[in-house]
């Protein structure tokens, strides 16, 4: 009685996840099944982004990339984890949910990579990366772990509360920028990027979907 209050409660909000997630699916499905015939888009969109290549712009793409990578994200996961378990118990569910956030798309694009199979970019990239290249994972996973994380800084952010806002604003530029740097630097398709941001938005909007229902039920009752 008490999941079903609550999800009761929650109704509107559930409704609007469910239907954002429902256009962010359908996003990556019609990428997914077209991108075959999104040779010209990928092409134009690589040659715009590359058209912008310097030595230190290429410097400061490859900080940013390095930043979606998994030993970046993990550290940042751990670090949450362990600073909840010994100083801040009150935000223990968000880094649990954070770290469920980040393994969870990762696995996610582990499966889609093995399942769509689709080659990377041809030309000479700028670093090396491996893999198939359908959906980018640091487009993915960045999307949905900054963007949780940028989330997180809004919503608690307690003392400077605009100091904590900004901090939100840049976690998620970088969750968009890493995606861009990844076509900068020749390793992905645009078209994996988007397909990327969308599905890592579905994860992203069910994690704090399940956020705000823990929340309503650990709540008290009147």
């Amino acid at each position: 009685m008490r999941i079903r209050s609550v999800l009761i409660s929650a109704g509107k909000p559930l409704l609007a996840s469910l239907a954002i997630a429902f256009i962010l699916l359908t996003v990556f499905l019609l990428i997914a099944w077209q991108y075959p015939q999104l040779a010209d888009f990928d092409q134009a969109a690589s040659a715009y982004i590359q058209s912008y290549r310097s030595d230190w712009l290429t410097l400061l793409m490859t900080f940013i990339t390095h930043l979606g990578s998994a030993a970046v994200t993990i550290a940042i996961s751990l670090s949450l984890l362990l600073s909840t378990r010994l100083h801040y118990s009150k935000f223990r569910v968000e880094a649990r949910v954070l770290a469920l956030c980040l393994s969870g798309s990762w696995l996610t694009n582990e499966a889609l990579k093995a399942f769509f199979q689709r080659a990377r970019p041809e030309n000479p990239a700028l670093v090396a990366a491996s893999g198939y290249s359908f959906p980018s994972g640091h487009a993915m996973i960045s999307f949905a772990f900054y963007g949780l994380l940028g989330y997180l800084l809004w919503r608690n952010g307690r003392h400077s509360v605009y100091t904590w806002r900004l901090l939100a604003v840049c976690a998620w530029l970088l969750a968009v920028t890493i995606g861009v740097s990844r076509i900068y630097l020749g390793v992905h398709f645009a078209s994996d990027v988007i397909a990327g941001y969308a599905a890592g938005g579905v994860w992203l909007t069910g994690c704090i979907m399940a956020l705000y229902v823990i929340h309503h039920y650990q709540s008290p009752q009147p």
